[in-house]
């Protein structure tokens, strides 16, 4: 560990180190550790230079790294209730859009079922009333021959 004094450029880490991690939410002896690795001091050596000197030069800069981690933290908030928001959402209504899939499928099969049952019917109704269909041709017969008439290819016959 060295024992002379501070350089600027070691002043500079030092200050830069605690600021991004007072911005970051971190602890000041974290950062204390992390500095002591870079410039081969103590992490002791390191809080006491901040303490005594470096704070007093670095205040507008520690407001603007507490601001910092405020906001971040605010945002992160924001995204843990957007997140939770979205979570109720898809709880709630996730499982209703599942339900109403199901119901549409049980609907659509019920449809088929009413679909064929109203062919088969249709079939059954004209094997067993053929003079329905019978009394449908001969009224459009009639029409037809009207028609020629109306037309003047026909004279009517009384």
């Amino acid at each position: 560990m060295r024992k002379d004094n501070w350089t600027s450029q070691e002043d500079k880490i030092l200050a830069d180190t605690i600021l991004a991690h007072i911005a970051s939410g971190s602890t000041q002896l974290q950062a204390f550790e992390e500095v002591s690795a870079k410039v081969d001091r103590s992490s002791a050596a390191c809080g006491f230079r901040w303490n005594s000197e470096l704070r007093k030069i670095y205040t507008e800069e520690i407001k603007k790294a507490k601001t910092a981690r405020a906001e971040s933290k605010m945002k992160r908030s924001n995204n843990d209730y957007s997140e939770q928001v979205e979570q109720d959402y898809e709880d709630t209504f996730g499982g209703l859009l599942e339900k109403l899939k199901s119901k549409i499928s049980l609907l659509e099969k019920e449809l088929d079922r009413v679909k064929n049952e109203n062919t088969r019917l249709k079939i059954t109704l004209q094997d067993s009333r053929p003079d329905v269909v019978l009394s449908e041709d001969f009224k459009n017969m009639i029409k037809i021959i009207e028609r020629a008439r109306s037309l003047g290819v026909l004279e009517k016959t009384s």
